[in-house]
């Protein structure tokens, strides 16, 4: 497919500076930023998105141009842990999903939605890992 788009809002994002993060400009490239309709939650230290009815709930990211799918697509549901080499039920579901961006352009990504429950996980309220992280890491100094 020609114009694909990721949507990333986690550890993949530019600024956390995660290895994985140089395949994905390596297989592709940064288009602009953008959200989703969406909650997001602290698992164990990474974070998974659902999708929401609810149009404030926005869980903010990246969106990227894929350059190769095979390729990217392959390192990333091994990461992810949704490929066939892990078994299922799988935590995270690699889908297309509608995204916002600041511009107003309302597109269709790729995105790992989390597939579990989140009744005991802590919602992070704004939906931005990158504001969670830097709380945190705040909160421990």
């Amino acid at each position: 497919m020609l114009n694909e788009l990721l949507f990333v809002y986690g550890t993949l994002r530019q600024k956390v500076g995660h290895p994985l993060h140089r395949p994905l400009k390596l297989y592709g490239e940064w288009y602009r930023d953008a959200y989703m309709q969406g909650c997001l939650f602290d698992i164990a230290g990474y974070p998974g998105a659902i999708e929401s009815f609810n149009p404030s709930h926005r869980v903010k990211g990246e969106l990227y141009r894929i350059n190769d799918r095979k390729r990217l697509f392959a390192l990333l549901d091994d990461y992810e842990e949704c490929s066939n080499k892990f078994p299922k039920p799988h935590e995270y579901q690699r889908k297309i999903v509608t995204v916002h961006t600041i511009r107003g352009d309302m597109l269709s990504a790729w995105a790992y939605i989390y597939r579990r429950s989140t009744t005991q996980l802590e919602r992070i309220p704004d939906g931005d890992y990158l504001r969670f992280l830097r709380l945190r890491n705040s909160a421990l100094t």
